[in-house]
């Protein structure tokens, strides 16, 4: 079975082990073992974009938890990001905490707000939902503006790391073995028996119900796996990624951006929001950057849509989705008979 499952992950395994291998050079030279004025690769940025694109593809995982794998559709998922970012900050900076007393805040925090949100709104479906997760998550924004003396308000507010967490080199291995962690936490969790109920109450609810399960209580278990997640993504990303807290975070903008990464990669697949995360958040970096060939990349944003719906309309299973399907189908026409 292991055999049979390690088989199955190798492309997986094979871009873990060249992501471990990138920034050797940059390891090799931080402890001396060769002269770090030969070391020119990976260059920081690029640690620093790396790290940034394993931060939200936890994001994204957190997220397909909900629509992949439950058909849950929320606008307000960044609420939990802000909560564990926030959690984290005010724990270190305001209360002089340390910071595993803050990622354990961050953990709290994150559970309790997304069992209240879940527990307020999941009665509602459909469209509604959506629109009620929207209003706690500008609850969320407004909170954070309001109360400045402890968010810091508009600033946000910074994170004074460890030093060595200043380390990009450091932060880039953190952020990937968070990323590695969580995504096959997750898929063990898809596949266990709760996972198969998360499945069958996507599929058809009524049904699920009506042989005996709680569908409510498997949804807020669901958001709440979720929202702790997305909250620990809040951690690394005050802590190893962006080193800072800010109250756009709970806006429904970082949302969408989760829901495209999603549904570009593919919903429902677990390494599709990772590549969709990564596509994503590469070009958000890529194409401001190009305004001086062209200014249509001033609204570098318009090219996202049209990505989104391209998708929508020639991949309606994104690109992990539709590749699998392609592949399956063919499969299929090879060894059927006739």
């Amino acid at each position: 079975m292991m055999l049979k499952r390690i088989k199955a992950d190798r492309w997986i395994i094979a871009v873990l082990l060249l992501l471990l291998l990138l920034p050797l050079p940059k390891l090799l030279a931080a402890n001396g073992l060769i002269a770090a004025d030969a070391v020119n690769w990976p260059p920081i940025h690029y640690l620093k974009r790396s790290t940034d694109v394993f931060v939200w593809a936890v994001v994204a995982v957190s997220y397909d938890i909900l629509i992949g794998f439950t058909g849950i559709v929320s606008f307000g998922h960044s609420l939990f990001v802000a909560v564990g970012a926030y959690s984290v900050a005010i724990a270190v900076m305001k209360l002089g905490l340390s910071p595993v007393v803050g990622v354990l805040a961050a953990v709290i925090a994150s559970a309790l707000i997304s069992v209240v949100v879940g527990s307020l709104s999941l009665r509602l479906k459909g469209h509604y939902f959506a629109m009620i997760t929207l209003a706690f998550a500008e609850v969320g924004h407004v909170l954070a503006l309001k109360l400045s003396q402890w968010t810091g308000g508009e600033d946000g507010l910074s994170v004074r790391v460890p030093l060595w967490l200043a380390n990009r080199t450091n932060d880039y291995y953190l952020g990937l073995l968070f990323l590695a962690v969580i995504f096959f936490t997750v898929r063990r969790i898809t596949e266990s028996p709760t996972g198969r109920v998360l499945a069958a109450i996507r599929e058809n609810e009524h049904r699920a119900q009506a042989l005996g399960y709680d569908v409510t209580a498997y949804k807020v278990g669901a958001m709440t796996i979720s929202g702790v997640i997305a909250g620990l993504a809040g951690v690394a990303m005050a802590t190893i990624d962006t080193q800072f807290a800010i109250a756009s975070l709970a806006t429904s903008g970082p949302t969408i951006e989760v829901l495209l990464m999603t549904v570009v990669g593919g919903v429902g697949t677990l390494t599709g929001p990772v590549l969709g995360a990564a596509m994503i958040r590469l070009l958000s970096f890529a194409l401001p950057g190009l305004q001086d060939i062209s200014p249509l990349f001033a609204r570098w944003q318009l090219f996202l849509g049209l990505i989104y719906v391209g998708t929508v309309m020639f991949l309606p299973d994104g690109i992990v989705g539709s590749y699998r399907t392609r592949v399956k189908t063919a499969f299929q026409r090879i060894f059927t008979p006739g």
